[in-house]
């Protein structure tokens, strides 16, 4: 479906809801299908591609980041390789016991924060205005959703 074509406006507030909402669906189906369709391709270029990115990536030396590289076809294929670093809370809470409080808060990254379920539960007084002092809320934009009537 071409919503858009490349001389026509955006703007489709003159709609009714009613073909505002089919627009919608119809979106929806269509983004749907094509993530399907992606997900299919890009598993198969992953599959092709995995074992020549490991040797490329055991060639170069490296175990993570990123690497790209051109095929004897010519086409320009990039791997990347992430890490994601977890610290033992236990490990660190015993580390941390060791040192001063500038040792901690040059070594560690600390944040504060209270669930909001223990703040509602304070009761009014000095505790209660210690943390609505220390607490912001932060409002996003209003978000307006054209429900299905059908679902």
């Amino acid at each position: 479906m071409t919503l858009f074509p490349s001389n026509s406006s955006t703007d489709l507030s003159y709609m009714s809801l009613g073909r505002l909402k089919d627009l919608q669906r119809s979106a929806e189906t269509d983004l749907a299908d094509a993530k399907a369709v992606l997900a299919v391709v890009q598993g198969a270029i992953s599959t092709k591609m995995t074992p020549v990115m490991e040797q490329e990536f055991l060639a170069a030396g490296k175990e993570k980041g990123a690497l790209t590289f051109k095929t004897p076809c010519g086409n320009k294929v990039k791997g990347e390789i992430a890490t994601t670093v977890k610290w033992d809370d236990d490990k660190l809470r015993a580390l941390a016991s060791a040192m001063t409080w500038d040792q901690i808060k040059h070594w560690f990254t600390i944040k504060f924060s209270v669930s909001e379920r223990l703040f509602n539960a304070i009761e009014p007084g000095p505790m209660k205005d210690a943390f609505v002092d220390a607490r912001t809320v932060e409002y996003k934009p209003l978000k307006v959703t054209l429900l299905d009537d059908t679902k």
